[in-house]
């Protein structure tokens, strides 16, 4: 399982990305240049506790002059920018893909698919400092080892695409781990008081039709599990004021 974050300059979507990009396709064309060496300049001199500013100031420096008509067209030019960099931090093929169904030319193109591998990968990296600190896990998988007295699980976590740390556990320790992550998630989402900050809407929805199908399991099974209801769990929470 690979890492998944929000952007360095904030989110928006694919589509809007590069509708951004197309509709300033003259002026990323004409500073593509001023735009490349900006990149070089924020990968090269990265601080952690200043990427945001230092790329946002990098790129400002690079569109200085464009002639924009209005606030509104100023604003879309940011959107484009902001675009750009998130399709380069994306490292896929779908966004290239999008740009050809939405008519882009042919040098915007292969502008945005040279910068994405030439940028791509360490801003990227810069992007996932800058969210989730230096220490950010970026890829994650599990070997099962199954024998006839139990099942193991060894976990392979990748710190920053370099170091590897291991973890053995078992099925049922699995669930401790679970249990505090997601202890610590709501806690997260109590504080900030902002679901869009915390909650990853994918992730959110596929670890609920886990848990839905490993409830029908054990509904269909007759397993000696007692499974309380939906209400009974949160009476539960507010009665033993039980905190995250």
């Amino acid at each position: 399982m690979d890492n998944g974050e929000d952007d360095l300059l904030g989110i928006i979507s694919p589509e809007e990305a590069i509708d951004a990009i197309i509709q300033n396709e003259d002026i990323i064309l004409d500073r593509k240049d001023q735009l490349k060496k900006s990149f070089e300049l924020a990968i090269n001199n990265y601080r952690p506790h200043s990427a945001t500013e230092n790329i946002e100031r990098l790129l400002s420096i690079a569109l200085a002059g464009t002639d924009t008509e209005d606030d509104e067209a100023e604003e879309e030019l940011a959107n484009a920018v902001v675009g750009l960099l998130q399709v380069l931090m994306s490292m896929q093929g779908e966004p290239i893909e999008y740009l050809k169904k939405q008519n882009a030319s042919e040098d915007l193109t292969t502008f945005v698919i040279n910068c994405m591998l030439e940028y791509g990968d360490e801003l990227q990296r810069m992007n996932f400092y800058q969210t989730q600190g230096e220490n950010w896990w970026s890829h994650l998988r599990t070997d099962r080892i199954i024998s006839e007295a139990n099942i193991k699980h060894h976990h392979k976590i990748t710190v920053d695409r370099t170091d590897e740390v291991e973890i053995d556990s078992s099925p049922h320790s699995d669930w401790i781990i679970i249990h505090h992550l997601m202890n610590e998630v709501v806690a997260a989402y109590q504080e900030i008081v902002n679901g869009d900050e915390v909650i990853n809407t994918n992730s959110f929805n596929n670890i609920r039709r886990l848990m839905y199908y490993i409830e029908s399991e054990i509904e269909s099974n007759e397993y000696d599990i007692d499974l309380p209801s939906k209400r009974e769990l949160l009476e539960d929470i507010v009665e033993n004021d039980e905190k995250p």
